[in-house]
């Protein structure tokens, strides 16, 4: 599939998807780059998983790792409620001390005790650190039994069924997710997802019925596109209105009846109008 913006194509990988949605985000309004939501979720993951090195209190690093999977999911734009002085305890999860980093990251796109932490880390934790969704406890472990020690060896003896074999299929589930690639993530972890855009679709595009399709209604393993049909009366109004979706999601293509944009998770959302006495052929 080609990705166009402004009439020019991006060289794209088989999602379509050339550059990070960060990066579209920014050649679209030429505006300075600024933390995306899953940018921000990222970032509160990672602290996670050094503070768990760091036999931080449990339920701090559960609080972190649950606040990012929240903002992952989140409809409203971060940076408008920041600039609206919004208070971002309302978001679930998400407790003062996490509004103060989320704050930080949104406006600074860092995190100053997270860099501190790596920067007191060894190579490995630090190479970790870059996969938030990794337990490193857990991955450490699986180097030790394995004897490796980077990414690359890891991602190898997962690909050959080598850590499923040594460390059980929980293991291997676990290493898979948090490898994975960034346009793609696994069904279980779409389902928030799914019914967030799905609400927004209801309620801010006010769409009169939709329906998830494709890979995800098929319940497909590992989700590289998250697809709809809708039923409106204006395709051109929920377009419009889902470019505001997590306070700006990239519009890739549009034609009169559908259009693909790409969320801040990383995945490719598709939405098609589907006319009533159709709704169910295409259901």
């Amino acid at each position: 599939m080609q990705v166009t913006i402004d009439g020019r194509a991006l060289v794209g990988n088989r999602t379509g998807i050339g550059v990070h949605t960060a990066e579209i985000a920014r050649r679209l309004d030429g505006a300075p780059l600024i933390a995306a939501h899953a940018e921000i979720a990222d970032r509160l993951a990672s602290l996670a998983q050094l503070l768990s090195l760091q036999k931080e209190n449990p339920y701090k690093i559960k609080a972190y790792r649950r606040a990012a999977n929240s903002i992952r999911t989140v409809s409203e734009s971060i940076h408008e409620l920041i600039e609206s002085d919004a208070d971002l305890t309302a978001i679930a999860g998400v407790g003062k001390a996490i509004a103060g980093a989320i704050r930080e990251i949104a406006q600074t796109g860092t995190l100053g005790k997270l860099e501190q932490l790596r920067s007191e880390s060894g190579a490995e934790l630090i190479e970790i650190s870059e996969y938030p969704r990794l337990d490193p406890q857990r991955v450490l472990r699986i180097y030790k039994k394995l004897a490796i020690s980077s990414i690359d060896g890891l991602r190898k003896a997962m690909e050959t069924g080598e850590v499923e074999r040594a460390l059980g299929a929980r293991a291997a589930q676990h290493v898979r997710q948090g490898l994975i690639e960034t346009h793609a993530i696994l069904l279980y972890k779409a389902h928030d997802l799914r019914r967030a855009v799905e609400e927004y679709l209801l309620t801010k595009c006010r769409v009169s019925r939709v329906e998830a399709t494709g890979a995800y209604r098929r319940r497909v393993e590992v989700i590289e596109k998250l697809a709809f049909i809708v039923e409106t009366s204006d395709f051109a109004a929920v377009v419009n209105q889902m470019e505001r979706y997590g306070g700006k999601t990239p519009l890739l293509n549009a034609a009169e009846m559908s259009a693909q944009f790409a969320l801040s998770v990383g995945v490719v959302l598709r939405i098609e109008a589907a006319a009533t006495k159709a709704w169910a052929a295409e259901c």
